[in-house]
């Protein structure tokens, strides 16, 4: 197993490609080994160079309870549950 570590966005780019055509492989298989190891590679280099930065939990809250489309509940009361899980409808 031929495998380098990714330096460039070139090498990102490729390493990419490769990924796509194992996509089928199975498990226990060289080509299932190769995707594992080449997946894990890729996570670094997005995780280094893509970094997500998450919203804290409560502002991500806030932020939805503000959207218009929203109404205000008591999230934490499990008579509310399908309230808040229940598509909007339209009045």
């Amino acid at each position: 197993m031929n495998i380098a570590p990714i330096k460039t966005q070139r090498d990102y780019r490729r390493t990419l490609k490769e990924i796509e055509g194992l996509m089928r492989a199975k498990r226990g298989t060289p080509e299932g080994d190769r995707l594992d190891v080449l997946v894990t590679l890729v996570e670094a280099w997005e995780a280094k160079h893509y970094p997500l930065d998450l919203p804290d939990p409560v502002e991500a809250i806030k932020y939805h309870m503000d959207q218009p489309h929203l109404q205000q509940i008591v999230l934490l009361e499990p008579e509310n549950a399908s309230e808040w899980l229940a598509p909007a409808t339209e009045t």
